[in-house]
């Protein structure tokens, strides 16, 4: 009689939304030498929130370009609103990178601003 294979235990995942800050963090370290822990991460996620960032443009419903000064240092921060709550950083980029991404294929590029209704 054969024996049944042991069940192994699978890893869980880690959720989206840590993943994606954990990105966001990791970028802001590469990109800007910004040692990015929670306090300052969410002081970003409150200055868009709040009207204290500079509104780039749109690159789908669930990306947003954000001109932010944290620090006295320039960045885009790529905003989730839709990620749940709370809304997400997906990454950080400089602003010659956004600048590239709105000049690049239109293919790609759905809006480069946001419309108002």
């Amino acid at each position: 009689m054969r024996r049944p294979k042991r069940q192994r235990r699978r890893k869980s995942r880690t959720p989206k939304a840590k993943t994606q800050r954990q990105h966001a963090k990791k970028r802001a370290q590469e990109r800007f030498g910004i040692q990015m822990d929670d306090g300052k991460y969410n002081r970003v996620i409150y200055m868009i929130q709040n009207g204290e960032s500079t509104f780039i443009w749109r690159e789908s419903v669930s990306r947003r370009h954000h001109r932010v000064n944290l620090d006295g240092i320039e960045m885009i921060a790529v905003y989730d609103p839709k990620a749940g709550q709370p809304p997400e950083i997906r990454t950080f980029m400089t602003v010659e990178m956004s600048e590239q991404m709105v000049q690049g294929d239109p293919k790609e590029v759905r809006y480069e601003q946001e419309t108002v209704t």
